[in-house]
């Protein structure tokens, strides 16, 4: 009986990628037009899955990285195959264990290759020599089948030590590191580094399809050295070459990884890839993405498929899990835990801005990432005793770099994500929020009602998400009825009131005596202050309030110098804002995280026309294409954009449980919920003009006001944007 049930699956899950196939809709070229510098920076053209700890990815030399390019596979470039998922900063970036397939009995050097081709979960590379490497993934291991030209050598290189930039270099010190043959099909190793203020670790297990015919090691040095028997070579920059009999061509390699021990590694290698057909892993992973790529369905012209897949895609790989396949993680003291069974931790240090967009996505289409984001915390708030929010400052620089976690918190329990305790979220966060050192960020902010430049450089920045932050947390005060906390703390939401400047109707920094802080010797006001102090502010902060838009009004002056302010931004102005107006939004091009949401402001002063004017102009533009020149670091904030824009609603502010309505981008767009109900979207226009009238009905009933819920989105039906 179990075996008939495998086969329907697997015949109806054939029959439904046939039918769909949302996986060919993912652009690598559009992946790699997103990335500054290499391959592998966040957009993963490499194989990996949602949520995967692994991503076998192709490194590029450092005097190759920005030569390495698709449209021109001939001129590239690169020094073998890595696995460590990258995440937001090169600073998390550990060290890898790198493979790189040969015919040539040589010193290791970079190698050039002739084609790629990709699509998510699978990378072929043909490189110089005629050989054919073939990867895909397992959440915690890469899986590689090499192709060898007939008669030539069948040999391999593995190493753990990587050309690494000038910066990351300075962060970085090698510990130790060691590459051991353990047996005659498998080798193992493992590297720990110091990185900046901790230590890293990662361990391997590799198992080969065949017997290791010889196993010669290389020393710091690069020198072949006599093993004499010994199996295993520790030092800063061990690497190794391995041949194979060439009876055959081909060669399947897999390496297991764990942050723990190399046991964990060898048993997250045996549970995850114990098969040895490569096909029936790409068929796996494929299917994988498939399903995920799937949880939304868009129809409409191919151009504007391609981008929204490749946005999704992108969204996909801001989460990473960090438990090994037993349960075990790495606590901040470096001591090992246990999730209970059938549960994963997350990795909290790539979390960065998603508050903004990608959690609130995920809330619509895959709740359980939000909810083992939210009992990753928890699990660090029970071993800690406090939240936990990144490095509050970096010592070296001075600098307050709190993530921004309470609103995703608050988020998933004001919208009753299954599986999450709300009351011990609530202790959590109350601790958090009104229990602190003396002299720090938070007692500063209190004591002020700001935070003096002074003190931290980026006041500015901090004051005003430490602001979002009391505000997230009274909106659960009310829930609990703590009146008490509320009060307090609703007080502190609107600190950001302290720091704005009416001179130049924008915030800007102050010193502990409530001065601003200028330049000496400036002529123009709007030049004195120090833009260096926190360059991210001066213009782009001016919108970041985004829960008390209302009160940026207020403090602008009134709806019509919050519009002039908006109209500046996109370059609308009386002469030009027209059904024919050609201007593409210059205000708009630098693009930054804290103002993502501006074209819906427009809403809040009754000017809807202008928000789907500049929400068309941006559309065109496409920014998913366009995110290297902007300023925004390539964290997926873009492409979750695109996705909600392009469906016609957005959160403007992420713990508000609304959504602002804009002007959708697809004929249809259906949201296939997770609690198997469908939200269908229908743009019924008879023209695509911004300044016609839309007439906007949910389940055939008019929407007075210009947002919807998140319930209205759950309970499944029809909003449709008509003429």
């Amino acid at each position: 009986m179990k075996l008939i049930f495998h086969i329907l699956i697997l015949i109806f899950g054939s029959l439904q990628l046939t039918a769909s196939r949302y996986n060919e809709f993912v652009d690598p070229q559009i992946l790699r037009d997103n990335t500054d510098n290499d391959l592998y920076n966040n957009n993963c053209l490499g194989a990996t899955l949602p949520s995967g700890r692994i991503c076998v990815y192709l490194k590029p030399q450092k005097k190759y990285v920005k030569e390495i390019d698709i449209d021109k596979a001939s001129d590239s470039c690169f020094y073998g195959f890595c696995h460590t998922k990258i995440e937001n900063s090169e600073l998390n970036h550990l060290l890898d264990i790198c493979l790189m397939p040969t015919t040539e009995e040589e010193k290791e050097t970079a190698c050039h290759y002739k084609t790629l081709d990709w699509k998510p979960g699978y990378c072929k590379v043909l490189l110089e020599d005629s050989l054919i490497a073939e990867t895909t993934a397992t959440l915690r291991t890469g899986i590689h089948n090499y192709s060898y030209p007939q008669g030539k050598n069948k040999m391999l290189w593995l190493s753990l030590f990587q050309n690494m930039s000038d910066s990351i270099s300075k962060k970085k010190e090698i510990i130790k590191s060691q590459i051991r043959k353990t047996d005659k099909t498998s080798i193992e190793g493992y590297q720990i580094i110091k990185n900046n203020h901790s230590i890293d670790k990662v361990y391997f297990c590799i198992q080969f399809s065949e017997d290791i015919k010889s196993f010669a090691l290389v020393n710091d040095d690069g020198k072949i050295i006599e093993v004499y028997g010994k199996n295993g070579l520790n030092s800063l920059n061990p690497k190794a070459l391995l041949s194979f009999d060439n009876d055959t061509n081909s060669l399947l390699i897999k390496v297991g990884l764990s942050d723990i021990s190399i046991e964990n590694a060898k048993e997250n290698l045996g549970k995850e890839a114990s098969n040895q057909d490569f096909s029936n892993f790409v068929s796996q992973a494929d299917s994988i993405w498939e399903r995920n790529l799937g949880k939304i369905e868009v129809k409409g012209i191919e151009k504007n498929k391609i981008q929204f897949y490749t946005a999704l895609y992108k969204t996909f790989l801001q989460s990473r899990i960090e438990s090994d396949i037993n349960g075990e993680w790495i606590n901040p003291d470096m001591s090992i835990s246990r999730v209970p069974e059938k549960e994963t931790q997350f990795s909290l240090s790539n979390l960065g801005d998603s508050f903004r967009l990608i959690n609130p996505l995920f809330t619509l289409i895959n709740p359980e990432i939000t909810k083992n984001f939210v009992k990753s915390m928890l699990r660090l708030f029970d071993f800690e005793g406090y939240l936990y929010v990144g490095d509050v400052i970096d010592k070296d620089l001075n600098l307050i770099k709190e993530t921004q976690i309470i609103p995703i918190i608050v988020d998933a329990v004001l919208k009753r994500i299954p599986g999450i305790d709300s009351q011990k979220v609530w202790d959590m966060i109350k601790t958090y929020s009104l229990v602190y050192e003396q002299n720090s960020p938070a007692e500063i902010f209190e004591r002020y009602g700001y935070i003096p430049e002074n003190y931290f450089p980026q006041s500015v920045n901090y004051t005003l998400e430490k602001s979002f932050e009391e505000w997230c947390t009274v909106r659960l005060a009310g829930i609990y009825g703590d009146a008490e906390t509320k009060t307090k703390l609703n007080e502190r939401a609107h600190n950001y009131r302290n720091i704005y400047n009416k001179e130049i109707n924008s915030f800007s920094p102050k010193d502990i005596e409530g001065k601003w802080i200028i330049k000496e010797g400036s002529r123009d006001y709007s030049d004195k202050l120090d833009r260096l102090i926190d360059s991210e502010t001066m213009g782009s902060y001016y919108w970041y309030v985004h829960y008390d838009i209302k009160d940026i009004i207020r403090l602008s002056g009134g709806k019509e110098s919050f519009e002039k302010q908006l109209d500046n931004l996109f370059n609308f102005y009386k002469d030009n804002f027209n059904e024919t107006s050609q201007n593409h939004s210059k205000g708009f091009d630098n693009l930054k995280k804290s103002f993502l949401h501006a074209p819906y402001l427009y809403n809040y002063i009754g000017k809807t026309k202008k928000t789907r004017k500049a929400l068309t102009q941006l559309m065109v533009e496409s920014p998913i294409i366009k995110i290297k020149n902007t300023q925004v670091s390539d964290d997926g904030l873009l492409a979750a954009w695109y996705i909600f824009s392009s469906m016609g609603f957005y959160p403007v502010n992420p713990c508000g449980g609304y959504f602002d309505l804009g002007y959708p981008f697809f004929d249809e767009c259906i949201l296939h919920l997770p609690n198997g109900k469908d939200f269908v979207i229908v743009t019924d226009r008879k023209e695509e003009n911004p300044f016609k009238s839309v007439k906007i009905t949910l389940n055939d009933k008019p929407v007075k006001k210009n947002y919807i819920t998140y319930e209205d989105i759950m309970h499944g039906g029809k909003l449709v944007f008509g003429s």
